[in-house]
């Protein structure tokens, strides 16, 4: 494995953002043209809305607390040191453990700086005929024909949709999500193992290592590039599993 980047320390409550009103902040690490990292804080008990990701996969890291993530097939819980990969246009949200988390997100490849979020495609299509109809928006109701935790998210999902448009048009400000479905290129899928001492993450053509650890009150990432995955991984090494 070959270092490209050094290993960075990362000192207590000074990389990491502190959340706003709404229960979350993000910071940029590193922000290059192939690789963008992620440092994100959660305040406990705070939840995300229904989203994607648009132009690249993403690989999240779990670095302190616990973030149970939710689809339509499968609720996967995470706890500190635990990871998972989700791909790109896959609806998801997460709801946060009581005592909060800090979250490290890493992106990989062509798409990896286009790291805004959007909503899922089935949402954006019901609401962007309404758009600039404030009567149309506050009429507008949605039915639920799941009774699970995924439909809850769709609900509230919605129902903050809803909210948001209303409050725009009524303070003349731009919305803060786009309402058009998404139509880009298929994202190159991304693949991740975890060996004895790092991640190892793959898309095609790039490949590279992390890892994170703490020690003596000071926090650690260290990201490097993989330029010959052989001898980096074994057999035996666990591969990452893919959000369903």
């Amino acid at each position: 494995m070959d270092t490209a980047l050094p290993r960075i320390g990362i000192l207590p409550n000074r990389l990491w953002p502190i959340p706003a009103s709404d229960g979350h902040a993000e910071s940029v690490f590193i922000d290059e043209p192939l690789l963008r990292i992620l440092l994100e804080v959660f305040t406990g008990s705070s939840r995300s809305p229904l989203h994607i990701y648009t132009h690249a996969d993403r690989f999240m890291y779990v670095a302190e607390g616990e973030i149970t993530f939710v689809t339509y097939k499968t609720c996967t819980r995470l706890h500190s040191g635990e990871s998972v990969i989700i791909r790109a246009d896959h609806p998801h949200g997460f709801v946060v453990g009581e005592r909060g988390a800090k979250l490290i997100s890493i992106s990989l490849g062509y798409g990896a700086q286009e790291g805004k979020s959007r909503l899922p495609n089935h949402i954006s299509q019901q609401f962007a005929p309404l758009r600039d109809k404030a009567s149309r928006i506050g009429a507008f109701e949605h039915e639920t024909r799941w009774k699970n935790l995924y439909s809850q998210f769709e609900v509230q999902t919605m129902q903050w949709v809803k909210q948001t448009m209303l409050d725009s048009l009524k303070a003349g400000r731009p919305l803060p999500f786009d309402l058009e479905p998404n139509k880009h290129v298929s994202a190159i899928p991304m693949q991740g193992w975890k060996t004895p001492s790092a991640f190892i993450l793959k898309v095609k053509g790039y490949s590279y290592g992390f890892s994170y650890h703490s020690e003596y009150g000071n926090e650690y990432i260290s990201v490097s590039r993989v330029f010959t995955l052989r001898f980096a991984m074994n057999r035996s090494d666990k591969k990452i599993p893919v959000l369903t």
